[in-house]
């Protein structure tokens, strides 16, 4: 006892054929998904690679400001140096601190 399918008419063939062109749809968003979140992921690995040469650019420009100051004028108290280093370490510390304070994606 075999039965055979009654042939389809166009109404039932346009809905599997839309019903398989939303399979594919489904399946390239999927795809773009991974896709744009990868990148996601790739961008973000960059910001804090940046962020920590941004601290390691303070530092040095903390360092960089501590040995070099202006000559004391006639009849002025020049700070030591460790004072001036000391400053530019708390420069370089809040600079540091508020790159890091920001949200993260």
């Amino acid at each position: 006892m075999s039965r055979k399918k009654p042939p389809l008419n166009a109404v039932e063939l346009q809905k599997q054929l839309l019903v398989a062109e939303s399979d594919v749809n489904r399946l390239e968003l999927l795809q773009e998904w991974q896709t744009l979140t990868e990148s996601a992921r790739h961008f973000a690995g960059r910001a804090k690679s940046i962020t920590a040469l941004a601290s390691a650019a303070a530092i040095l420009a903390g360092i960089f400001t501590a040995f070099r100051r202006p000559k004391a004028k006639p009849g002025e108290v020049s700070s030591s140096r460790f004072q001036t280093l000391w400053k530019g370490v708390r420069f370089a510390l809040s600079v540091w601190s508020a790159i890091r304070a920001r949200p993260r994606l």
